[in-house]
């Protein structure tokens, strides 16, 4: 056999093998419930993972079908661990397969596992075979709430666990008029229940070991300090003036306008607001500063009108500058080019508050033909007045958002089709989620439909961006409502704890990463300004800061363009030409030809001598 031929086979081999030592396989056992007549019962199944050498797909297969859809939930998952161990998962294939012994509800309940699985598998991390988990996995790696977990302890004590691991925010169930602890309850069971928050407590459960430990502070990216610092001082810098011009026109007025029970209100709330809003900027919480600041514009603006007695010519006048102002910034918009995460986000934030503005100059519209109709003028040129402060502070802070478009960071490949598939799977995480809620906690959240609905109308339009983040919202408030029951109220702070502080992580992670997620990190922000006002408010924020600092898992990053240097690509040209050439020349005279194109023999003549003599063709080589 030829050394060429010997070669190849050999190159065969070792590409055969090291196809096989890619491939990996595990399994974990899953703690589920199945609906039946009598109600939930707790139930175990086995999921297994085959990772072979592909281009990054997810396949979910359940025997037998699970109630709900669980490909969403198990590709979010792979992304999560994928990120947790920072490892590329685009070459390689996920082939996840659920067996159970009856039909079980399926969705986000295994997202835990599935994670821990991945990571186990990927990060050649054994795990205790007798630790089990329950709970979704959510934005900032966090373990969230699930359905049946008294069934599922119960379960994993039958099946001889020695510990099960349930989510953090899972804290009593109610049996005869009582609260019961999980962790009581477990000991009754003589199984150890643990209440873990995120991957790292239940990695820590599962192995003895701790992972990614990060007692990291988050730093405030310079070029997002300056910028939202410069939009909070024009908001407030904003306050100042209308109120002023307020205040004077208040001078020397004595009549129903000022007397007015909610105009009084109305400005004593603008000033509170700005008096936070102060605070907030010289703690250097500007986001917190700029949302105080809008609001109390929009009251100084309304009662500005109040005061000024404007006509509806001057309303119709307004409308008309607004409404073009709004229409250049939604071209300019429209033709940007989304590079970064900063630029996705503060797309989406200054096309929504544009979008949010049109919106009320429409109201306004209606508002004002009615009151030319004569159908209850005084309160719908109220009302008309009301939306119009709105609407013109609105776009004022989408104008303002959109000086965030152009700061460095990392790239990615934010085109039409990516913008378009995120769309697509945050919708779906969100609807997984919330029919999930709907099987387990029937009848919450029903107005989660609608925002995921007008999500998807987004979709219909091609507005990519905001179907994403609107879509995100969705999601978070599911998941924030879901983290909050079993909740005691007294509790929640330790809730917003938690939530604040995986955020944190994220964001720490994001910056090592060359990201700023600009809305994720205001909304953390927001949340810590809001918890002694409104601990669900806060709550809310945290669960939109997490989810919001997340979004650069639906992207690839864009490849850096190489720079050549002309006079080295020059010589590499002559050296390649050179490598080129002198293959053609060993191909036609050092390679061996086949029999067919082998010159034929030349017989010469043979020597006459009477001692010797010689065969020449017998020295050829063949």
């Amino acid at each position: 056999m030829k050394k060429w031929v010997i070669g190849a086979v050999f190159v065969l081999i070792i590409a055969s093998l090291a196809s096989l030592v890619y491939a990996q396989s595990g399994t974990i056992k899953l703690l589920a419930v199945s609906d039946t007549p009598d109600g939930l019962v707790g139930s175990m199944a086995d999921l297994k993972l085959d990772v072979k050498k592909g281009d990054g797909r997810v396949f979910i297969d359940t025997l037998p079908a699970s109630k709900l859809d669980t490909q969403i939930t198990t590709r979010f998952a792979r992304d999560m661990a994928c990120r947790y161990l920072r490892v590329d998962c685009s070459r390689s294939d996920f082939f996840y397969t659920v067996i159970a012994d009856s039909t079980i509800i399926g969705g986000p309940s295994a997202g835990a596992a599935t994670t821990i699985l991945t990571i186990s598998l990927m990060g050649k991390i054994p795990l205790d075979n007798n630790t089990v988990v329950t709970g979704t996995i959510n934005s900032g790696y966090l373990i969230g709430s699930v359905g049946g977990v008294k069934e599922k302890i119960e379960t994993a004590a039958k099946r001889g666990f020695k510990k099960v691991l349930i989510p953090r925010t899972e804290i009593y169930f109610e049996k005869d008029n009582k609260s019961i602890d999980y962790v009581d309850y477990g000991r009754q069971l003589n199984i150890e229940v643990v209440r873990v928050s995120d991957v790292d407590e239940a990695l820590h459960e599962f192995t003895g070991k701790d992972f990614r430990k990060n007692g990291k502070q988050v730093e405030i990216d310079p070029s997002y300090k300056d910028t939202m610092a410069l939009l909070a001082s024009e908001l407030c810098n904003r306050s100042f003036v209308i109120s002023e011009k307020d205040s004077i026109l208040r001078e020397g007025r004595n009549d129903s306008v000022v007397n007015d029970r909610k105009f009084i209100e109305l400005y004593e709330k603008a000033d509170n607001l700005t008096r936070l809003g102060r605070e907030a900027y010289n703690d250097g919480r500007y986001y917190s500063s700029a949302s105080y600041c809008f609001g109390a514009n929009v009251n100084y603006h309304y009662l500005l009108f109040k005061l000024q007695d404007v006509t509806d010519k001057q309303v119709a006048d307004m409308i008309e500058t607004t409404d073009r102002e709004i229409s250049i910034l939604v071209d300019f918009l429209n033709n940007y080019d989304i590079k970064t995460i900063t630029d996705l986000q503060a797309y989406t934030v200054s096309k929504e508050r544009a979008m949010d503005a049109a919106d009320y100059l429409n109201m306004t519209i209606e508002d004002l033909k009615g009151n030319l109709e004569g159908d209850s003028k005084g309160k719908r040129m109220d009302s008309a007045l009301s939306n119009l402060a709105y609407a013109i502070e609105r776009m004022y802070s989408a104008s303002s958002w959109s000086k965030f478009l152009g700061k460095e960071g990392k790239e990615f490949n934010i085109e039409k089709n990516d913008l378009m598939a995120s769309c697509m799977n945050k919708v779906n995480e969100a609807e997984e989620y919330f029919q999930y809620m709907q099987l387990v906690f029937p009848g919450l959240m029903r107005n989660v439909a609608e925002d995921i609905n007008n999500a998807e109308e987004d979709y219909k339009k091609e507005n990519y961006e905001l179907c994403l983040h609107k879509a995100s919202l969705a999601k978070a408030e599911v998941s924030i409502v879901l983290s909050t029951i079993g909740f005691k109220e007294e509790n929640l702070q330790q809730l917003l704890d938690m939530k604040l502080n995986a955020a944190k992580k994220t964001i720490i992670e994001q910056q090592e990463s060359g990201i700023f997620p600009i809305v994720g990190y205001s909304y953390y922000e927001y949340s810590q300004s809001l918890r002694n006002e409104s601990i669900y408010s806060a709550l809310l924020y945290s669960e939109y800061g997490l989810e919001l600092s997340n979004l650069d898992i639906y992207f690839k990053p864009r490849a850096k363009a190489v720079v050549v240097n002309k006079e080295l690509f020059d010589i590499f040209l002559i050296f390649l030409g050179g490598a080129v050439f002198g293959a053609i020349m060993m191909i036609l005279f050092a390679v061996p030809r086949s029999a067919e194109y082998r010159p034929k023999k030349i017989k010469l003549p043979v020597p006459q001598h009477k001692k010797f003599k010689f065969d020449f063709s017998r020295g050829r080589r063949r």
